[in-house]
């Protein structure tokens, strides 16, 4: 239920009911944008947020599929008159800035300062937020490396210690929540061969946030 409302994402978005009558939002390539008349008027305003619109009637049918039926639900819960018939939109945090790993912003420039001089690598990468099976957090890192080969594994556990160290210098939460959770692994270094059509493509401009 969880993908077919919000596709690919693996981050939890805030889900909320909006009243179109006073503003309008849409969904255009993944990003949103808003319509409103207020104290200053916006048409078609880029939020620069990631996110979807979902229609009421297309949430019912998506929430039946899966067998919930929360009109049902609500009446036997005394709650009927409370539901309105106003689209959800679902919005996440700008994938394209920051990754959020336990509420941390976790920045392109920690990455790229701490692979800086590492000459098995390009200095290309991606990262995002990901779960294992236990529902624990952590930030995957992927990383190119310099030819069509991966990193051996003693390579790629030491460049991803070196990660480890700047992030706890640069960043005083990070070193916080590693500090109460040790032992748990935080962060996953993957290597890629050179121009890898997962995640470096050539030709194509270089996302360092992945969904």
């Amino acid at each position: 239920l969880f993908k077919e409302i919000f596709s690919g994402i693996n981050k939890t978005p805030t889900l909320v009911q909006y009243n179109p009558d006073f503003i309008h939002f849409e969904s255009l390539d993944g990003n949103l944008v808003l319509t409103g008349d207020s104290a200053l008027p916006l048409v078609r305003y880029a939020l620069g947020d990631h996110g979807g619109v979902i229609g009421f009637a297309d949430m019912l049918k998506l929430l039946k599929k899966h067998g919930l039926d929360i009109i049902k639900a609500a009446k036997k819960s005394g709650l009927a008159k409370t539901i309105k018939k106003f689209p959800f939109v679902y919005v996440y945090e700008r994938a394209d800035f920051s990754a959020s790993l336990y509420g941390i912003n976790i920045f392109p420039e920690y990455i790229k300062e701490a692979l800086l001089g590492q000459p098995l690598l390009t200095g290309r990468f991606t990262m995002s937020a990901k779960f294992d099976s236990r529902q624990n957090q952590y930030l995957e890192i992927n990383v190119e490396t310099r030819k069509k080969e991966n990193l051996k594994k003693a390579r790629l556990n030491k460049i991803e210690k070196t990660v480890i160290e700047k992030l706890r210098k640069v960043s005083s939460e990070f070193r916080e929540l590693s500090n109460h959770m040790p032992g748990r692994r935080l962060v996953l270094l993957k290597s890629w061969p050179l121009e890898h059509p997962l995640y470096f493509r050539p030709g194509l401009k270089q996302k360092w946030i992945q969904k």
